[in-house]
Formats: structure tokens, C-alpha cells, sequence
């Protein structure tokens, strides 16, 4: 041993070899350290949690949007080794302020959710519910701009999603009748109106009449036979809506709501349901003049004048009047001589006018 301790040779030898043998201890090592992580990827590593199915619904029905808070935030957590996750949630609107920017700052929607709910959640792939109470921070109108956001923290989380929450009234506005210049109405009248809904909700609408502006009746679609009731309420079941306001109409029985009546002053209501509690809007048009009164008649015995006798000074007038209603008539009696002109008379605006270029509205009113 000493001897290769005083060769220079094999000092060199022996130095290649302890260099040799340290460059093969060191690239043995390496190598295990390789196989070692090798196998924890293929068989030991901890795969990654998985979110998916991110969407937003009424607690209750899955495919309906949350009217009144809570939503229910729905999502699906899956790991491989079953750990635990932790999620955080985001919500964000477009920003009114700049209309580059499409979105606000991420606001976390963890907020308005008990913090106890967004921690050690099962990843075994079954449903997730999450209240949010969207009214607190957003009020309880229609939303349709909301992008969501589900983070899984130290996972995959899955891509924001759109939503939509709240709910506005449907609007109801320009009630009219048809044709919109008469002095009154009858038999089958026509009304029109426009309605809109921001939400797009189909909508059922209803059209109501009074008379005395306290108690309202339905209005009968034009079109029943007399023996069959009005037993649906609305003359428009699911009507599909808008948020632009389209026109409408429907043709309203009189004749059987108001048989043989003449009404001054027939109030007229139309409202729009959304189906839900908050979507109720009423449009009243009042002093609408309704007359299905039967017009009476009057016979005039001209036979008197001829074959009676000549009578000076008070000259009785022989006439019969008839009227299916027996309501009280009112009676212009004129009279001429020869190819003479019947006297003129003054309207209401004092202006002279001749009886017979009256409308019955019109002479009805000047005799009353």
C-alpha cells in the first residue's frame, strides 16, 4: 500500500479511479433521483381538482333564472384522490364608465356567501349549490350583462359563464280603441296596446272593463258562441314578448258584456302577468262611450193631416214611438212650410245647425 502511495503512476491512477468512482456514485444518483420522480408521476403524484358545470339558476328549477335572490350557483368539483377544495367567486358587469373595457374588476361574490360554504368541498363530481344574494349587491331588477367566475384554488377551474337575474315589470302602454276617432262604440270593439318585457318573458294579459270605476269584469272575446262562458281570464295566454314594445290587439265582445245598455263613461284596464309576483303593469283608458242600446223609432201619422180636420191655432201631432229597451226617448219635433228649409239649431258651441246632420251622440246631447 505504501508503495502506490510513492508511485507517482499510481497516485494517478488511483486519483482517476476515486474520480471515476465519484462521477459514477454521482451520475447513479442522479439517475435514481429520476426513476424516484418518474413513479410518483405515473402512480404517487397528486392530480390536479377539476371544476366544471358552472352555471346560475333559481334554487328551484334549473332551467328558470333567479327572480328574487337567493340564486343558486351550481357547479361540479372531481379529484382523483378525493382532497378536499376550496373555490372563490367572482361576478362582473360591463363597466358604464368606458365602453372599451367590456368587464368591472373582478367583485368577489364570496362576499354575500357564508365563507364556511367556499372551503373542504367534496370533489367526488356530484352537484354543488351555493346561495347568492344577488339582491343585496344588485338589487332585484332584470340583469342580463353578468359574467360569473369560479376559481379552484391550486386546481382547474372552469371558464366564466353568462348569467342572468331579477326580474322587471312588463310595461303596457298606448291602450286604444279602433278606429280611434269615434264618438262612441259598439258590438265588437276593437282595443289595441303596446307591451314589452326586458326580460323577454312570455306573458299573459287580461282586459278588463267597469262601469261605475269600482268593480271590474272581464272582457269577452269577440268570437264565443252565447252559450259558452268566459271562463279563461286572460285574452292572451304565454304571449311572446319583447324589451321593444310591440303593438297588440284583440276584439272585445260588447254586445254580450253590455247587452242593450248605453254607457256614458266605460272604463277599459289591460294587464300584462310575467308569471311572476313582481311582473304586473295596468293601463286604464276611462270615458270610453259604449252603446248597445237598440235606437228607437217614431212613426209619424201623416194620414191625420190629410184626411182629419183643418185645424187653426193648436194642432195636435199624432205619432207613435217605440223602443226595445223602453228607456226614455228624447223628441225633436220640427215642422216647415212648403219647400221651405226646417229651422237651424245651436250646438253646444252655440253655432246654428241642421237636426238632421246631427249624429245621434250629437243630438242626444243637445236635447239632454
Amino acid at each position: 500500500m505504501a508503495a502506490y502511495a510513492d508511485d507517482p503512476l499510481l497516485r494517478s491512477l488511483r486519483v482517476c479511479t476515486l474520480l471515476a468512482s465519484t462521477a459514477l456514485l454521482a451520475s447513479c444518483g442522479a439517475f435514481t433521483a429520476g426513476v424516484v420522480a418518474s413513479a410518483d408521476d405515473d402512480g404517487g403524484g397528486n392530480a390536479a381538482t377539476v371544476g366544471s358545470d358552472l352555471s346560475v339558476t333559481d334554487p328551484n328549477d334549473l332551467a328558470q333564472r333567479a327572480v328574487t335572490s337567493p340564486a343558486a350557483i351550481r357547479f361540479r368539483l372531481t379529484d382523483q384522490e378525493g382532497d378536499l377544495a376550496t373555490v372563490r367567486m367572482f361576478y362582473s358587469l360591463p363597466d358604464p364608465n368606458d365602453p372599451n373595457d367590456p368587464n368591472d374588476p373582478d367583485s368577489r361574490i364570496e362576499e354575500e356567501i357564508d365563507s364556511t360554504e367556499l372551503t373542504g368541498l367534496a370533489t367526488d363530481g356530484s352537484d354543488q349549490v351555493l346561495e347568492w344574494n344577488f339582491g343585496s349587491v344588485l338589487g332585484h331588477q332584470y340583469e342580463d350583462r353578468l359574467t360569473i367566475r369560479m376559481e379552484v384554488v391550486g386546481g382547474i377551474s372552469p371558464d366564466p359563464v353568462p348569467a342572468e337575474v331579477g326580474n322587471d315589470a312588463p310595461v303596457v302602454s298606448d291602450v286604444g280603441l279602433d278606429p280611434p276617432d269615434s264618438d262612441e262604440y259598439g258590438g265588437n270593439v276593437g282595443l289595441t296596446f303596446y307591451v314589452s318585457d326586458s326580460a323577454g318573458d312570455p306573458l299573459d294579459v287580461t282586459a278588463e272593463f267597469t262601469t261605475d270605476n269600482v268593480n271590474w269584469d272581464l272582457m269577452r272575446p269577440a268570437g264565443n258562441t252565447p252559450s259558452q262562458p268566459t271562463l279563461d281570464p286572460n285574452v292572451f295566454d304565454e304571449l311572446p314578448s319583447q324589451p321593444v314594445a310591440e303593438q297588440k290587439s284583440f276584439s272585445w265582445d260588447s254586445v254580450s258584456d253590455l247587452a242593450g245598455q248605453e254607457i256614458k263613461g266605460v272604463g277599459v284596464r289591460i294587464t300584462a302577468k310575467d308569471g311572476f309576483v313582481e311582473g304586473v303593469h295596468t293601463v286604464t283608458l276611462g270615458g270610453v262611450r259604449i252603446d248597445n242600446n237598440e235606437p228607437p223609432f217614431t212613426v209619424l201619422d201623416a194620414g191625420a193631416f190629410v184626411n182629419g180636420i183643418k185645424d187653426r191655432g193648436n194642432i195636435p201631432i199624432r205619432f207613435t214611438v217605440r223602443d226595445d229597451e223602453s228607456d226614455e226617448v228624447q223628441l225633436a219635433i220640427q215642422w216647415r212650410a212648403g219647400e221651405q228649409a226646417y229651422p237651424l239649431v245651436l250646438d253646444s258651441n252655440e253655432q246654428p245647425v241642421d237636426l238632421t246632420e246631427l249624429s245621434p251622440v250629437e243630438l242626444r246631447d243637445l236635447l239632454e
